[in-house]
């Protein structure tokens, strides 16, 4: 870090600041005294355009590309895959390691293909994903993990909390070590040709 501050990207995501709609959070006026900023903005907006430092695995608005496939899947573990992907795709919210490759559904079983990092090698982690039925009512018993992928420290009662607490957990496994089984050399080869 340089130790000036810096205008915010034109992409960047006021939700994250603290969590809450964008409304609440809002880029401040520049001091009248500060005229070298008001110069700037003045010149160059008010905003960084991003453009030339955007990582090639990124969309525009700076999210992680995420490769999504459903198959022979009900409703409602489409819906808890669409939270759960909108969830990984964001940068860093798993962990700044985890780059996310692909995330795919087949009946009740989610398989994310990742990357720690810019290492090479590339891991799959299979997870069931609940039902309504699963997150509507308590459990009578203790098999959370092949109800939920994860024990929750917590009952999660809707879909958005079950993905959120998954990559609460995935945070936790990848801080120590990584999630899921690293795939054989030779089933990559699909995946690196893309990049």
């Amino acid at each position: 870090m340089t130790g000036s501050p810096l205008l915010a990207p034109n992409n960047f995501d006021w939700s994250r600041v603290d969590g809450q709609l964008e409304e609440n959070v809002r880029k401040i006026e520049p001091s009248p005294a500060n005229v070298g900023l008001q110069q700037q903005i003045s010149r160059e907006g008010p905003f960084v355009d991003p453009t030339d430092y955007l990582d090639p695995r990124t969309t525009a608005d700076g999210r992680w590309r995420l490769e999504t496939s459903v198959r022979d899947a009900d409703r409602d573990a489409v819906e808890a895959i669409a939270l759960l992907a909108d969830l990984l795709s964001i940068r860093g919210y798993v962990h700044s390691a985890l780059v996310p490759l692909s995330l795919h559904l087949s009946g009740r079983t989610a398989t994310l293909t990742y990357r720690l990092g810019d290492r090479p090698e590339v891991y799959d982690a299979a997870v069931p994903v609940p039902s309504r039925a699963d997150v509507s009512a308590l459990p009578v018993s203790t098999d959370w993990i092949e109800r939920f992928g994860y024990h929750p420290p917590t009952f999660p009662m809707t879909a958005e909390q079950w993905a959120r607490g998954l990559c609460a957990f995935w945070t936790e496994m990848v801080a120590y070590g990584r999630i899921g089984d690293a795939r054989p050399p030779w089933s990559d080869r699909r995946i690196r040709s893309r990049e």
